[in-house]
């Protein structure tokens, strides 16, 4: 993953900066003492929604650097006050720190990446292990060309 993060847990009254190193809790630490450098930080329920507040300075040694103009940032929250992956409620959003503007930025189209996943699967989980087997297991074949034609196609299927 290797980000950064803004987290606050209303439960602690805590505004903390995170390395972002994983989706599980394992991976998603405090940064050292020496980069909390969060100014003016605070976190509040109201009893309908949670509302943190903090100052980042823009450009620190050893962080990703905020630009005055455009960024891209992303939010996200939890149902309670425990620190978990945020499945659904999260999204990101494009924004121009010099003018104000901004705006919601798209989600990769998710339908393609599970296609090229499914594809890669066949590929290399199907065809290639099926021509490496065709050239490795000939003798169990009829004589002939055939373990070749299998080896070739297999491979042939796999690359496309």
């Amino acid at each position: 993953i290797g980000s950064e993060a803004v987290i606050g847990l209303p439960g602690d009254n805590k505004v903390e900066k995170y390395n972002l190193g994983g989706k599980s809790e394992s991976g998603v630490l405090p940064m050292p003492e020496s980069q909390q450098t969060l100014l003016d930080t605070s976190i509040e329920f109201n009893g309908e929604e949670t509302i943190m507040k903090f100052t980042k300075i823009m450009k620190e040694a050893g962080e990703i650097e905020i630009s005055s103009a455009d960024n891209t940032f992303l939010w996200a929250h939890g149902s309670n006050d425990v620190l978990g992956y945020h499945v659904s409620n999260r999204a990101s959003v494009a924004l121009n720190l010099s003018s104000g503007a901004s705006e919601t930025v798209a989600v990769p189209n998710k339908s393609a990446w599970l296609a090229h996943g499914i594809m890669a699967f066949f590929a290399w989980g199907v065809f290639v292990p099926f021509a490496v087997q065709s050239s490795l297991l000939r003798d169990l074949l009829p004589k002939g060309p055939l373990w070749y034609k299998l080896h070739r196609g297999f491979n042939s299927t796999a690359f496309a």
